[in-house]
């Protein structure tokens, strides 16, 4: 049975996820700071693309971003899926010995000529 669901994916699975990539534009990318300490975060979601900062820098920005109502969730946990460009999927936990929690100290939105900051700061 496993095997049959390999060869399925291999030949209907993993080209699916690559055009499904491609037509819902995905983009995102690794933050590449220390999360245990404070940071300014700013989202900045607009018609024509979406831009996310930390600390005042710009680390990734969507072309094509939903061109629906922009909505925040925050939340901490070890789970992660992936859909990469190769078209393989992939998901499961990251181990981790310590507790986790989050703390946020302010979120605040404006709209801005068609886009909506939130940001962070301590």
């Amino acid at each position: 049975m496993a095997g049959g669901f390999g060869l399925y994916y291999r030949l209907v699975g993993r080209p699916l996820m690559k055009i499904a990539r491609r037509l819902i534009k995905a983009s995102e990318c690794l933050i590449e700071t220390r999360i245990t300490d404070w940071h300014d975060y700013a989202l900045e979601w607009r018609a024509d693309g979406a831009a996310f900062w930390v600390d005042g820098s710009e680390i990734h920005r969507a072309p094509a971003p939903p061109s629906m109502p922009l909505g925040f969730v925050a939340w901490v946990d070890n789970q992660y899926a992936v859909a990469s460009e190769e078209g393989r999927f992939g998901f499961g936990l990251i181990a981790h010995e310590e507790e986790r929690w989050m703390e946020i100290q302010n979120v605040s939105y404006s709209h801005l000529s068609n886009s909506a900051v939130i940001n962070r700061t301590p």
